[in-house]
């Protein structure tokens, strides 16, 4: 597969049957291990379009946004189809609503609206000194805030949506947001004489 540098499209190829034809199958079900029968689906299911480039077909597509597609090379022969390698793509949503506030001296809270369909959001954050990074799962965001830590300093924070392991992505711009730095410690109070040096102040005046 190659992923084009527009960002929305990617080309597949697959190499056809020796006998028979070679069709690009798109599908939202579960996967399909190579060798089932899927005759039944075949006629329900449009196929990409594709065309031939010498010993192998390919195909382009513009996966829709925001959605996960699995495409399955399919063999047909007759009334008879049967599936081939399959592969996965996803074009996450970006991440939307990035917000970062201090809850501590040391602790900040990160908010973002989930960015369909990815599994995991990759947050970052740095100083320009220190930082880090965590992996936030749904179920992370979904139980509440996601806190981290953080310094006294201007702090940087990015999102972004990483895809299942077992699929290609369309790449998506991460999303950023600037926690200030934390306000400095209040002055100390002027200090106070003791009370005696008051009262012996008052009581002897030479």
């Amino acid at each position: 597969m190659r992923r084009h540098a527009d960002g929305e499209r990617v080309t597949i190829t697959w190499r056809p049957p020796a006998v028979g034809d070679g069709l690009l199958i798109p599908w939202t079900a579960g996967p399909v291990p190579p060798g089932t029968d899927v005759s039944d689906l075949v006629g329900t299911v449009d196929a990409v379009p594709a065309r031939s480039a010498g010993a192998e077909s390919c195909a382009e597509l513009t996966p829709r946004p925001e959605r996960r597609v699995r495409v399955t090379a399919v063999s047909v022969l007759g009334d008879r189809a049967v599936s081939g390698p399959s592969l996965v793509i996803e074009s996450p949503a970006p991440i939307r609503d990035l917000m970062v506030r201090r809850i501590d001296a040391d602790r900040a809270e990160v908010r973002f609206d989930w960015p369909e369909p990815a599994v995991l959001v990759r947050v970052a954050w740095g100083d320009g000194l220190r930082g880090g990074e965590r992996h936030v799962a749904r179920s992370a965001l979904l139980a509440g805030r996601v806190e981290i830590p953080v310094s006294a300093d201007v702090c940087v924070v990015t999102a972004v949506p990483l895809p299942r392991p077992d699929a290609v992505a369309i790449d998506t711009p991460p999303a950023s947001a600037t926690l200030p730095a934390a306000p400095p410690p209040p002055p100390p109070l002027p200090s106070e004489p003791p009370w005696w040096r008051g009262w012996w102040r008052r009581w002897w005046r030479p």
